[in-house]
């Protein structure tokens, strides 16, 4: 299977490893993770990618949606601040990093209004150097303002025939609203049962547009799917590495293809 950006790693390791893509120096700062329906798994392949980034700087997962905390229970993890408090005087991000260093801003509560979601997510991405906001197929106000924010996008999509047409329609959708993060969008394709990863990269490589921002297969995984906390070390090392590719497109200003 031919990567997208650089080589394959020589192992996948464990996340705290160094990366084998060069650092973020020029690469997307605030990335947006979206889908066109849900149930695709956005919350987990942010997670993934996350957990994969801190390797090269702090991360913080912002779950742009309110009135849950699924950033925070992915990990298992206390539960953390929220958008609301991080527009509060005086807020500076956790004293302490939480474990495998990835730190989850969970919704709760009522939507911010445009201006606060504005204020909230310079707040968080002056504080860290990479900023993921797991927005999924969330289309209201807050969640449209947030994707306004970010420098790069990434669709999460399975190969159900509903998925796929959801898919399409944001494409649609983010050109007329979003052109600067439709120009460079990423795909990842998670697959929902054991597939081909090669197949299905040659299928994407025949029907993704010229100029697409490059696409990631994330092979089916048990403990990706489960219902259940995700425990990084639990992970195939095939998943580790697919997260690992995802760091590595988000982390050049430009990805080749």
């Amino acid at each position: 299977m031919k990567l997208p950006v650089g080589a394959r790693p020589r192992t996948a390791g464990d996340f705290q490893e160094a990366p084998w893509w060069r650092a973020p120096s020029t690469g997307a700062r605030v990335i947006a993770f979206i889908s066109g329906s849900g149930g695709t798994g956005v919350t987990t392949t942010a997670t993934g990618t996350g957990l994969a980034l801190v390797a090269a700087g702090s991360t913080a997962l912002v779950d742009v949606g309110t009135g849950h905390a699924s950033g925070g229970w992915r990990l298992e993890t206390a539960l953390g601040p929220v958008l609301a408090d991080v527009v509060r005087p005086g807020w500076r991000g956790p004293a302490t990093g939480p474990p495998g260093g990835l730190t989850t801003i969970d919704g709760g509560g009522a939507p911010l209004e445009p201006q606060l979601m504005r204020t909230a997510l310079g707040v968080v991405s002056g504080a860290y150097a990479t900023t993921l906001l797991d927005i999924g197929n969330d289309v209201s106000r807050a969640a449209t303002t947030a994707l306004a924010e970010a420098d790069r996008a990434v669709l999460v999509t399975s190969l159900s025939h509903t998925a796929l047409d959801a898919a399409a329609a944001t494409i649609d959708r983010l050109a007329r609203t979003a052109p600067a993060q439709a120009r460079d969008l990423v795909v990842a394709v998670v697959l929902t049962r054991r597939q081909p990863v090669a197949r299905v990269d040659r299928h994407l490589r025949d029907h993704l547009p010229e100029g697409a921002g490059g696409w990631v297969v994330v092979p089916y995984d048990g403990a990706a799917a489960r219902d259940n906390p995700l425990d990084p070390l639990r992970l195939r090392s095939r998943t580790r590495a697919a997260y690992d590719r995802l760091a590595g497109l988000l982390s050049t200003s430009r990805p080749a293809m």
